[in-house]
């Protein structure tokens, strides 16, 4: 089991469409939608 190194929870709203788009890229990718969108703000914020 992977130890949890987050120690917060962002909660917004999606359209469903940009909800199925998340999860398809996600599934894509081999990572949860959480994983992915972690990495792309990561990325957006200059933490990688």
């Amino acid at each position: 089991m992977r130890s949890q190194v987050q120690d917060s929870t962002i909660v917004f709203r999606a359209s469903d469409m940009l909800a199925v788009a998340l999860a398809d890229r996600a599934r894509a990718s081999g990572v949860s939608v959480s994983e992915y969108l972690r990495g792309l703000v990561r990325e957006r914020v200059g933490l990688n």
